[in-house]
Formats: structure tokens, C-alpha cells, sequence
């Protein structure tokens, strides 16, 4: 299962629903934790938030959920794309965790 950003909060019975299936109908658990090097929607959230411009449909909510990795990543050494890939991937997994098991 992977969605842009690889964010997890949000997303409603679609996510959470899929996990449940895999982890109780395919016997598989989730790979949380497994972000996408240069991940272009970071990447977008980074320039969105940097512009301030309108984003259309849905995209700004997903932008919404990259937000604090980029505002945690901004001023720590090396480079901020890979701070916040890393940061989201964090925050993703965190989400996970808090998650209600079935």
C-alpha cells in the first residue's frame, strides 16, 4: 500500500482498513518506516509551504500532514529534504503505533 508522502494520519478506513487486511487476512505486517529517498511530495510540501500558494482538491490536506515534518526538519544540519523524508517517515510510524488495534 503506499500513498503519496508515504503519510499515514488522516486517511480514514482506506489505510487503516488495508493494514487490518493485510496483517489479518495476508498474515503480513506493515513496513512502516520505508520512505522514498528525494520523496516528491515532501519535496512539494517543502515549495507549497515555502510559497504559501493555493493548492487544488485534496493535495493541501495531504500537505497539511507533511507540514510538521518539514517545520521539525527546518534548521538541523544537512540537507532539509532528507531531514524531513526522514522526519515523516518518524511521524508515520508514530501514527501507526497510536493506531487502535482491532
Amino acid at each position: 500500500m503506499r500513498v503519496a508522502g508515504n503519510v499515514i494520519g488522516g486517511a480514514g478506513v482506506s489505510v487503516k482498513g488495508s493494514i487490518e487486511y493485510a496483517v489479518a487476512e495476508l498474515k503480513r505486517g506493515p513496513h512502516p518506516g520505508s520512505g522514498t529517498q528525494r520523496c516528491g511530495a515532501v519535496k512539494s510540501a517543502i515549495k507549497h509551504i515555502a510559497e504559501r500558494d493555493p493548492l487544488p482538491g485534496a493535495i493541501n490536506g495531504l500537505v497539511e500532514l507533511i507540514k510538521p515534518a518539514v517545520a521539525m526538519s527546518k534548521g538541523m544540519p544537512g540537507d532539509l529534504l532528507e531531514n524531513a523524508v526522514r522526519k515523516n517517515v518518524e511521524i508515520g510510524v508514530a501514527r501507526l503505533q497510536s493506531v487502535k488495534p482491532w
